[in-house]
């Protein structure tokens, strides 16, 4: 017995280190889901006092808390981009890589250059509130979380040159040569920039903004019967 625990427990080992020499890679989406929804949550606690086969009427109410948060910025960066590092660069640049942001689109100067590390954290809390009450093999059971949750967008940026004292050219964004109004991407995604034919800054997308929201989740009712009254049961909801 010791020897196969041995085993398993090296391929778990082997497995773990295995899995950690590549990155992670994906495609950005939101998959929307209830905060009700955690099967484990739904019955820590209280697994005791729910499901009862020895009385006629009998209820339990639980308040079970709740936190998560992103630990690996960088690791989520690279879900969420395909990368975790940005490089922004002026179309005066010497030498661009084919993969830059053009800075001349943020209002930056035609020989801007930096560097941009993302940092996206989120966090979220949670008090799960829940209420059963059963009578015979009936019961109905309700979840109602109320959470908090905070969404930043953070960037840590390296300026190489903030180019402040070249102009865009004549033609380019106005009429006249325009002096860019920023000189750094950081600034850029805080919105509000206007520059030459651009009247209305950005308000939408922004980095570095933190957001916050708290809110009851949603309810979520249940009504079931025991098919199974003994200690061992069969639901059926």
């Amino acid at each position: 017995m010791n020897h196969t625990k041995k085993i398993i427990t090296t391929l778990i080992m082997i497995s773990a280190t295995h899995a950690g020499a590549f990155d992670l890679i994906g495609t950005t989406f939101f998959s929307p889901r209830s905060q009700s929804t955690n099967a484990a949550r739904d019955i820590v606690g209280w697994h005791r006092y729910i499901n009862r086969y020895t009385e006629d009427l009998y209820g339990a109410f639980a308040a079970t808390p709740s936190y998560g948060q992103i630990l690996r910025a960088s690791r989520a960066a690279r879900v969420m981009f395909g990368t975790s590092t940005l490089t922004l660069s002026g179309s005066q640049v010497p030498i661009r890589c084919s993969d830059d942001f053009l800075a001349d689109y943020f209002g930056l100067s035609p020989e801007f250059k930096s560097t941009v590390c993302l940092h996206p954290f989120i966090r979220t809390g949670l008090i799960d509130f829940g209420g059963y009450l059963g009578w015979h093999n009936f019961y109905v059971q309700i979840h109602a979380p109320v959470v908090w949750t905070s969404w930043k967008l953070g960037i840590q940026e390296e300026v190489e040159d903030n180019g402040k004292l070249i102009p865009f050219p004549a033609n380019y964004m106005d009429a006249g040569a325009v002096t860019p109004p920023i000189t750094s991407f950081a600034q850029a995604m805080r919105g509000g920039t206007t520059f030459g034919d651009v009247s209305e800054g950005m308000k939408y997308g922004k980095f570095g903004c933190a957001h916050h929201k708290t809110g009851l989740s949603d309810m979520q009712i249940a009504l079931g019967y025991n098919v199974l009254q003994r200690e061992t049961v069969l639901d059926v909801h």
